[in-house]
């Protein structure tokens, strides 16, 4: 049995993480009480700031993922809006890239 009461997490569902308390596993036990309550919010967001510094290898290492993981998820999305910003954009787009063809044949003759 995962806790006294509960064969899984009442959020989530897994029995992979502990169980911290109220039938939630680690996880889900964070995201409630940061969703409840502004106080604990702000000593969320502090700690997370200071761990962040402390640790910037690990910090950069999982944004990088959690935005690999973003882009995968809404790779359409991104797309589209990428499409959307070039055709509301076409003369400054058509400028920058002549202006990069440029500048990369001057690098390529020198």
């Amino acid at each position: 049995m995962w806790s006294k009461d509960r064969d899984n997490c009442i959020e989530c569902g897994t029995t992979e993480r502990n169980h911290q308390s109220r039938g939630r596993c680690t996880t889900c036990h964070s995201r409630f009480w940061y969703h409840k309550s502004p106080k604990r919010r702000e000593q969320q967001k502090r700690a997370t700031a200071r761990w962040r510094k402390k640790n910037p290898g690990a910090a950069k290492k999982i944004s990088k993922r959690a935005t690999e993981k973003y882009q995968e998820v809404h790779k359409e999305e991104l797309n589209e809006k990428a499409r959307k910003f070039y055709r509301d954009n076409i003369e400054e787009m058509r400028a920058y890239n002549r202006k990069r063809y440029h500048n990369k044949k001057k690098d390529e003759s020198r």
